[in-house]
């Protein structure tokens, strides 16, 4: 019973932890100043769009990237179009000012993204995704920060249009998070949507798996020994318009690509100089990958212990076998609404899952 009471102390601190993560990124944010915000462009810039299925939408996105303006910048937008079920290809080969690339057969995200990069011809490379859209100066704001030499990427602020309040919740403590790391140069993990980098620190992603890019690039701009920093300013926004079923397979995703991430973590946090880079991947990502399993510990010595001699155990257990219930019937019904424990579920499955689909680097859709 000493160990089921042991387990049950542990793996309730790591939950509190979790709830109390926000106040102490509060207190680390309050402690350390932004760099100063320098007006500076730099000689020119390449955006790449890697798209598939989009024939309905590309185009509106491109346009909402050309239509920016961007004084002193010489910008290109390369758009590499995977192999579609739609007339994608079709679309992006006839959009004029781009640079175009269309795949004739299925490659995946990652692959188009070395080949975007080889393309490139701007110094800074900015990554964004077909369903969301920049904000006025968006990119401006992006690249202010590669004023310094040791910033080596930038991400922006993503802002969710639609959804329900607690996932609005949820995105803007993303970005305080964020907001919070990039004030020591070193944001675990930036949106897909919008980051940018050096050209001179990327470094090719693996072809052979599926990866967070967004996660990898990140990684290895840290690994190098260079910042990766926040811009509140630059923003970019993203319709939520996924289904309860279509989130939690996302979730699983998500998890299959920071399984296969692990050893680019370990190997970031060997040779990375910044001290704080461990504790925010820790604290923002690995105890979030692993919450599903830490809460079922918590669950499970909570049932072992003796219920009929505490009040507090025995209440404790009840609102657990609430939450849980609730959980399975709004995940079984498809319900369009915030349902943590089946997504933080589906994310550890994803992650178990990583290495049995190591050699497929696409997702089904």
């Amino acid at each position: 019973m000493i160990i089921v009471g042991s387990l049950f102390v542990l793996s309730g601190i790591l939950l509190l932890y979790q709830l109390l993560l926000p106040v102490i990124y509060a207190v680390l944010g309050s402690l350390k100043k932004q760099d100063p915000e320098k007006d500076y462009t730099p000689a020119s810039a390449s955006v790449i769009v890697v798209t598939r299925n989009s024939a309905d939408r590309i185009s509106e996105r491109v346009k909402n990237i050309l239509e920016r303006k961007y004084p002193g910048i010489e910008l290109e937008v390369i758009v590499l179009a995977d192999k579609s079920d739609d007339e994608t290809a079709r679309v992006v080969s006839a959009l004029p000012g781009i640079v175009a690339y269309c795949s004739e057969t299925r490659k995946g995200k990652a692959p188009l993204i070395n080949i975007g990069a080889e393309l490139a011809k701007g110094d800074i490379l900015v990554f964004t995704d077909d369903n969301s859209a920049f904000e006025p100066g968006a990119i401006a704001e992006l690249l202010k920060p590669f004023y310094y030499a040791g910033t080596g990427g930038a991400c922006g602020r993503l802002i969710l249009k639609g959804g329900n309040p607690a996932e609005k919740i949820f995105q803007n403590m993303e970005n305080f998070f964020k907001s919070v790391e990039g004030k020591y140069g070193a944001v675990a993990g930036a949106y897909g949507s919008i980051f940018a980098i050096r050209k001179s620190k990327f470094v090719r992603l693996p072809e052979d798996r599926m990866i967070m890019d967004d996660f990898y690039t990140t990684l290895n701009v840290i690994s190098a020994g260079d910042k990766f920093v926040f811009c509140k300013k630059a923003a970019c926004t993203e319709a939520y318009n996924r289904t309860g079923k279509a989130d939690l397979q996302r979730k699983k995703r998500i998890g299959t690509g920071n399984s296969n991430a692990l050893p680019l973590i370990e190997a970031t946090i060997s040779t990375s100089r910044n001290l704080l880079f461990p504790f925010f991947i820790f604290s923002h990502k690995l105890l979030r990958w692993f919450t599903a399993p830490i809460m079922f510990l918590f669950f499970i010595t909570n049932m072992m212990l003796p219920l009929e001699n505490s009040a507090a155990l025995f209440l404790l257990f009840a609102v657990q076998l609430i939450i849980y219930i609730s959980s399975a019937v709004v995940a079984a019904a498809g319900m369009k609404i915030p349902n943590p424990p089946a997504a933080w579920l589906c994310l550890f499955m994803g992650f178990i899952e990583g290495k049995d689909i190591r050699s497929r680097p696409y997702w089904d859709n």
